[in-house]
């Protein structure tokens, strides 16, 4: 099971070399799978969203401050949900559990919203 990320398909600014090994690593991975095929042995991508990890935590705040609206520019902050790791670990579980002559080759893995109390449908 390989890790990628949603920044594969959802690029964020100032982080061009993190996209870049992501999308080299499920390039790998989509090829080892083609090379694989017919030996009963699978591989497979978990691609976690947004998480709540120690990635950015040595960001200054000065940093911050300059990153966020860019990302909030190109729509990648669309609330503050973030995955927790027993999340993904529950995603590469169901990977791995999958049955015989089943092979789940991309599981995307996306924070959900914090629901909102007072919604309004106006």
């Amino acid at each position: 099971v390989f890790v990628t990320s949603d920044v594969v398909v959802r690029p964020r600014t100032h982080m061009a070399g993190y996209v870049a090994a992501k999308a080299g690593l499920e390039g790998l991975c989509r090829a080892i799978q083609m090379e694989l095929e017919g030996t009963g042995v699978r591989a497979g991508m978990v691609r976690p969203g947004p998480s709540s990890t120690e990635q950015g935590t040595d960001w200054s705040e000065e940093t911050i401050l300059h990153v966020m609206p860019h990302w909030e520019r190109w729509g990648l902050l669309r609330h503050n949900g973030a995955l927790l790791p027993r999340n993904l670990a529950e995603a590469i579980l169901a990977m791995v559990s999958a049955p015989k002559g089943c092979q789940l080759t991309l599981v995307e893995v996306e924070p959900e919203a914090p629901i909102q109390e007072n919604r309004s449908t106006s």
